[in-house]
């Protein structure tokens, strides 16, 4: 992959990523959307896989790639990634369920984005 393209993926990536890092108004009402999304989960399943979802992207090293969105987005995304994990319900099983699926143990990778 060229450099310029690299580059357009990652810029698109970060900007995917962006809403993480929102004041926590609008985060909250992001995650009340995606809950609305997910009604079909009960909220056991949803709390697990949202904490699960959390605590796997709040233990990357960095979330942003582009050094511009990194530094407008990261530190809030990670003020936010804390404030509800703190806050999250504890669980017996905390194995983090697929959103496909209240049955389905999700499998998560972390890719290496420059092979």
């Amino acid at each position: 992959m060229s450099e310029a393209a690299w580059a357009a993926r990652a810029w698109m990536l970060d900007l995917d990523l962006t809403p993480l890092g929102e004041r926590p108004e609008a985060f909250n009402a992001n995650t009340e959307a995606l809950r609305r999304e997910y009604a079909h989960l009960s909220d056991q399943a949803w709390n697990q896989g949202r904490a699960a979802f959390l605590r796997g992207i709040a233990a990357t090293p960095r979330l942003f790639r582009t050094p511009v969105l990194h530094t407008a987005f990261e530190p809030q995304a990670r003020a936010n990634f804390a404030r509800d994990l703190a806050r999250a319900p504890s669980h017996k099983n905390p194995r983090p369920l697929c959103f496909f699926s209240q049955n389905t143990p999700c499998i998560h990778r972390q890719s290496n984005l420059n092979n």
